[in-house]
């Protein structure tokens, strides 16, 4: 992959792999963008697999990367499609890949808490370039949860970021919204030959009547209620592979909300219910889960 990005070559495909490097214009936003399709071993489709920057074509590269060997550890240990991939990451450095998967751990985590509890406040940030950007609750108290909404078509976008910085996690949210909007075009077409996109769930879940809902009262400001201090977070290593000089972990807690797309909401009540009461929380009352 290295190669192919120092031959400066727009469009590359061998063995089942197409690479595509370009420039995202959002508005006043320049982006690099480096998009990755491959064939999965394991569904014998192909897979889109996405990384952007603002700063360089090789950042971009490198998420990208990070994203297919996450992939490939869960086609490895054949794990099911209804797998949360929630709490994966890929680095050189054991340290900062835990410390990356923990993060999305709390940032999901933080997410599917305020769907479901209505009076938790929420803090909104700004709105810049037709994104509005709210900050969300978080179980650590030094990370800061950033989730960006915006609409293109008259269709809503959400994405999230996390980080110790808040203007960090701010970027991070905005460059994923970013790449959401970009991918649209692929997610509003129903042909059953388009190559299968792993940011469809996302799209989907975000459409819903519930969901813009949720979205409207998040932006103005939630509830009154301010999440009390949670004294300890047990985290496990579920998945740990190697590929070379890279580490690719896959992190769980016991007493933390999993983001599954596609899984009933019946299925995961008792364990949420029993999470979110530990926090003194309130579930709302769905019958089926939001992100159906």
């Amino acid at each position: 992959l290295h190669f192919i990005y120092l031959c400066s070559k727009a469009r590359v495909s061998a063995k089942g792999i197409h690479l595509q490097f370009k420039i995202i214009q959002y508005k006043k936003t320049r982006i690099k963008y480096v998009g990755l399709t491959v064939k999965s071993p394991k569904t014998n489709s192909f897979i889109q697999l996405f990384g952007v920057s603002e700063s360089s074509f090789n950042l971009a590269l490198r998420k990208t990367f990070s994203e297919f060997l996450e992939s490939t550890t869960f086609w490895k240990r054949e794990l099911s499609v209804e797998e949360s991939r929630s709490g994966m990451a890929t680095h050189k450095n054991y340290e900062q890949c835990y410390q990356n998967a923990y993060e999305e751990l709390i940032e999901r985590d933080s997410f599917v808490m305020h769907l479901y509890a209505s009076e938790l406040k929420t803090t909104m940030l700004t709105s810049d370039d037709g994104i509005d950007f709210i900050k969300l609750q978080s179980i650590d108290p030094l990370l800061n949860v950033v989730l960006a909404r915006g609409f293109k078509d008259e269709k809503q976008f959400i994405s999230l970021g996390v980080s110790r910085s808040l203007d960090t996690a701010l970027e991070k949210a905005k460059l994923e919204f970013i790449m959401l909007y970009n991918e649209a075009p692929d997610f509003l077409t129903d042909k059953k030959d388009v190559v299968e996109n792993c940011l469809r769930p996302h799209y989907l879940s975000a459409q819903s009547l519930l969901m813009t809902r949720i979205m409207k009262r998040l932006i103005n400001g939630g509830g009154e209620q301010t999440l009390t201090k949670i004294d300890h977070c047990e985290i496990h290593t579920g998945v740990q592979e190697r590929f070379g000089q890279f580490v690719t972990l896959k992190l769980s807690g016991k007493n933390i909300l999993n983001l599954k797309f596609g899984q009933l909401w019946e299925n995961e009540y008792n364990a949420h219910l029993r999470i979110l009461s530990e926090r003194r929380l309130h579930v709302l009352p769905f019958l089926i889960h939001p992100l159906l």
